[in-house]
């Protein structure tokens, strides 16, 4: 079984894209930490899961798909960086 060579742009895009979700991820987990009630918690906890399976879908010889994925995800941590320091 041969194993497909990845240009090491979308390698390093790639990775890249990960420690972006990783970021992502943790800050759900601190949400749902946060959470003042179980419902709220288990939605920040779901919201941790969604982050890990668009992770697993994105092609990672795909460098658009790879850069669509890096901008939702550091779309979204922005988005609860602004949220968490206005509260």
């Amino acid at each position: 079984m041969s194993t497909a060579k990845v240009p090491e742009i979308e390698y390093a895009a790639f990775d890249a894209m990960k420690e972006v979700a990783s970021s992502l991820k943790a800050a759900c987990l601190t949400r749902a930490a946060e959470a003042g009630n179980e419902v709220e918690s288990q939605w920040w906890i779901r919201q941790n899961w969604l982050v890990e399976d668009m992770v697993g879908e994105v092609d990672a010889t795909d460098i658009e798909a790879i850069r669509s994925a890096a901008a939702l995800f550091a779309q979204r941590l922005e988005a609860l960086s602004t949220e968490h320091k206005a509260a």
